[in-house]
């Protein structure tokens, strides 16, 4: 609204009669002072609500919290008219019931809102060397950020002011773009070339709509054109349709599947059963050089009408089909019930530029499950012999990632060390080594969660080791 912001009771789930109360002590407040006896017998009467708002980080810190209502509303909608003269923010609001006796329930929190003054728009289009769009490109300015959509193209809102850009993207690394102006109520565009191609890919199939059948940077060839197989009871969008793989999210099935449990996250690349002939669909990667191991996750779904069958393969000069000579042996591999890990050598391509596929060749099966591709640049550090001249802490790889990275690092001597990862307030996120190390090469991954096993949102963070008098710290993107 252009006085404020309205609270309502669908927006923040407002208790009417919690299950327990406590004593707040409201010392702002205009409830009576009469107390409950000790054993709680004298019966509480309803007075109303109070209202508070606050930025999201005091929400643990009640003193720090801004009184809307001195005295208990009844209504069940509430208008902030103080909004449009915040600072720049993120704010929640904390509701209380409130009883006769001085008593409150525990409060009850809305969704963070952010607050903008004098927005501007930044937008632009994202392209490689060749001119082709970037999909899922991260742009990122101070409190703002965005991604690229299959057109290359991002916009995002920003407070008016001058901004340094951050556009990374997993196969094109990094590019800064410095003194990008925002006038309120105008749009300023910035076009952005990526360098070449970087080595290294990696993707869990989690940032993906669920259930396309064409998801960039992939590629992805239907050579059997067949319709497909679908799932008794079991709806899904593209159920039947011919497809090579699809992002299928067993969860947002209707109803839900069961037994179909991604090895992590919530979604896979499924090749589902061709109904008129074999499978020959193919899942290629985009072009990557500098790489020297190939590694993803794979499993049937059952195996009532036998396993699922596929092969890898390379190409070096395109993604056709007959391009590809195969990696996995002379025959196909069949995939069991249980999510199993498959790793390839590619130190014999590392100066090539490649393409990577995997085959499907199930016949009448059911329906194959790939996730947590990964192709990986190796570096001295994953060598535990080779000799350490020196403690380091390298480069974290890929990086963007999603949904995990490797770091690595070497110590010249035995010590004890801490690997810590703070986000960019400051604040610690997880702990991924506190231990006495051997001297030698070392590494350790994280997979983007905190010290709660929650999965931390997109964004820069910055990993710190400590051992004995070195120290070093380095940044990374978590890019969902």
């Amino acid at each position: 609204e252009d006085g404020g912001v309205t609270i309502n009771n669908a927006d923040i789930n407002l208790p009417i009669l919690p299950d327990w109360v406590e004593n707040p002590g409201l010392d702002d407040s205009n409830l009576s002072s009469g107390n409950l006896g000790q054993d709680g017998g004298e019966e509480r009467g309803f007075l109303g609500y109070r209202i508070w708002r606050f930025p999201v980080e005091y929400q643990d810190q009640e003193s720090r919290w801004t009184s809307l209502t001195p005295s208990p509303i009844i209504v069940t909608s509430f208008t902030d008219t103080q909004w449009n003269n915040l600072p720049n923010g993120d704010y929640k609001w904390a509701v209380k019931t409130i009883y006769t006796g001085n008593l409150a329930s525990i409060p009850t929190f809305s969704n963070a809102l952010t607050k903008i003054n004098h927005i501007g728009t930044i937008t632009g289009t994202v392209r490689d060397q060749k001119g082709n769009p970037v999909y899922r490109a991260f742009v990122m300015g101070s409190q703002t950020s965005a991604f690229t959509n299959s057109d290359g193209v991002y916009s995002m809102q920003a407070a008016s002011g001058t901004y340094t850009l951050s556009v990374t993207h997993m196969d094109n690394g990094q590019v800064i773009i410095e003194n990008v102006v925002v006038v309120t109520d105008q749009t300023t565009t910035v076009d952005i070339i990526m360098p070449p191609s970087l080595a290294g890919f990696a993707d869990g199939f989690e940032n993906y709509e669920d259930f396309v059948i064409q998801f960039l940077p992939w590629t992805l060839v239907d050579v059997d054109q067949s319709t497909t197989y679908g799932i008794t009871n079991t709806t899904w969008e593209n159920a039947h349709a011919p497809q090579s793989f699809i992002i299928f999210n067993p969860f947002a099935t209707i109803p839900p599947l069961q037994n179909a449990q991604p090895y992590e996250g919530d979604k896979v690349a499924a090749c589902f059963a061709a109904v008129d002939e074999p499978n020959n669909d193919w899942l290629i990667t985009p072009e990557i050089k500098f790489t020297n191991e190939f590694r993803f996750w794979a499993r049937s779904y059952n195996a009532e009408h036998g396993l699922e069958r596929f092969r890898v393969g390379i190409s070096s000069t395109g993604t056709n089909p007959n391009n590809f000579h195969f990696i996995s042996g002379v025959d196909y591999i069949e995939a069991p019930e249980e999510w199993t890990e498959y790793i390839y050598d590619l130190t014999g391509y590392f100066e090539q530029r490649i393409y990577i596929a995997i085959n499907c060749v199930s016949d009448d099966a059911f329906f194959l499950m790939v996730d947590d591709v990964y192709v990986h640049h190796a570096t001295d550090a994953d060598d535990p012999s080779a000799p350490v001249l020196a403690t380091t802490l390298n480069a974290n790889f890929p990086n963007p990632f999603n949904p995990e990275t490797t770091i690595t690092y070497s110590l010249q001597d035995a010590s004890p060390v801490t690997m810590e990862i703070y986000n960019i307030k400051g604040q610690l996120v997880k702990t991924l080594v506190n231990d006495h190390k051997a001297a030698g090469n070392h590494r350790v991954v994280w997979n983007g969660t905190d010290n709660s096993n929650r999965s931390v949102s997109s964004g820069v963070y910055y990993y710190k080791m400590q051992a004995g008098r070195f120290s070093s710290t380095r940044k990374m993107i978590l890019m969902k």
